[in-house]
């Protein structure tokens, strides 16, 4: 309940400071509006390769958080608005003895936002409410050997935390340099430089 409370707090004093600037800022902005002051997450995987494609999925995690932390981002197993990034591998075995592997991963990126709900029949007043946030980061699909598919995916994870690392320094540049004042409160927030 507590991170329920804060969570509805720390929502209300990031769209008070988007409006602070101006009462667009954040439909100007775009899902850049949302990535710029991204900075913390967590990450989990969804493991449904079957026939001994994947053998060790959570090394999937680990390239993602090694790159991750590699371009300054931070990992927590509990990160505010839920700020998950989520790998989904699907794939089987096939040929003589599932020798050969098939599988497909994606990495998204999902946070929490607040939305307004439109006028309902019932009640002719707007509500908000809180709304999952999806961002697609990369999808790979590897046919190959069984024996090599592992660091195959592995080396698409670390790619990944680099692309999620373009997307949200792109963000920030476009969003900083047109609301310097989001830039001054994430970084005195961030306790630095937007990096």
């Amino acid at each position: 309940m507590r991170q329920a409370i804060a969570l509805i707090v720390l929502l209300a004093a990031c769209a008070g400071l988007a409006l602070a600037q101006s009462p667009n800022d954040l439909m100007d902005g775009g899902t850049n509006a949302l990535l710029a002051t991204k900075q913390a997450f967590s990450i989990s995987v969804n493991d449904e390769v079957t026939g001994g494609c994947l053998p060790r999925p959570n090394h999937l995690k680990d390239a993602l958080e090694v790159s991750l932390r590699k371009n300054g981002f931070e990992i927590a197993s509990d990160v505010p608005f839920g700020n998950e990034i989520v790998i989904n591998a699907l794939g089987y075995g096939y040929g003589a003895n599932e020798s050969l592997c098939a599988v497909t991963a994606s990495v998204r990126l999902d946070f929490l936002v607040l939305v307004g709900v439109p006028h309902t029949v019932i009640n002719n007043t707007a509500k908000d409410t809180i709304a999952t946030f999806l961002v697609p980061v990369d999808t790979v699909l590897l046919t190959g050997p069984k024996n090599g598919i592992q660091e195959r995916l592995e080396k698409s994870m670390a790619d990944a935390g680099d692309r999620l690392f373009l997307l949200v320094s792109r963000a920030r540049d476009d969003i900083f340099s047109k609301y310097p004042g989001i830039k001054a409160s994430f970084e005195k927030q961030s306790g630095g430089s937007s990096k």
